[in-house]
């Protein structure tokens, strides 16, 4: 399984480490987790026509421009 990772400060020491995107395997498309880093929508949301929104391009439910 591949995967796009998102790493974030943890709590404590260190970091943590949360899968955005997988690939079951080899030759299948990336899907998303439904995760989205911390931060990182609302600058995102901000950047975008109105109407559009990250989730929903994550979500297939709008195509980018």
């Amino acid at each position: 399984m591949s995967e796009i990772t998102a790493v974030a400060p943890a709590l404590s020491e260190g970091f943590t480490c949360e899968p955005v995107f997988t690939r079951p395997a080899l030759g299948r498309p990336l899907e998303w987790t439904g995760a989205i880093p911390a931060g990182l929508e609302d600058r995102v949301d901000r950047a975008l026509p109105r109407g559009m929104s990250l989730r929903r391009v994550a979500e297939r439910a709008v195509a980018p421009v």
